[in-house]
């Protein structure tokens, strides 16, 4: 969406400085100025565009989930699965069998080998 602002503003101030060459002197400046900020308005567009296309690429990302038992303080990591939120009570634990809670869910990410 920036791109095509970007390219939009930057014909714009092209159309606009070409309409001012008739007025001698001034025009020109005005239209060389109005080139000159097209010319760094379509630079700094297409930068900005493939700079946010780079800085979005996907890093590998692994969330988990952690169960804690009230008891016994017994606790166990498993992958998250869509559901999963802080406080809420899953499978039963193995050392006494009371119901495990979800003490805290978080993502670590993974750099690429």
């Amino acid at each position: 969406m920036n791109l095509i602002i970007g390219i939009v503003l930057a014909l714009f101030l092209i159309v606009f400085g070409s309409e001012s060459l008739a007025d001698g002197i001034m025009g020109l400046l005005l239209a060389l100025i109005s080139y000159a900020a097209a010319i760094v308005l379509l630079y700094v567009t297409i930068l900005n565009y493939y700079r946010v296309g780079y800085a979005t690429s996907a890093i590998p990302e692994r969330t988990f989930t952690v169960y804690r038992c009230p008891s016994c303080g017994y606790q166990l990591t498993k992958d998250f699965m869509v559901g999963d939120y802080v406080g809420k009570t899953g499978e039963s634990c193995p050392k006494d069998g009371t119901p495990m809670v979800i003490e805290k869910i978080y993502t670590i990410s993974q750099p690429e080998r």
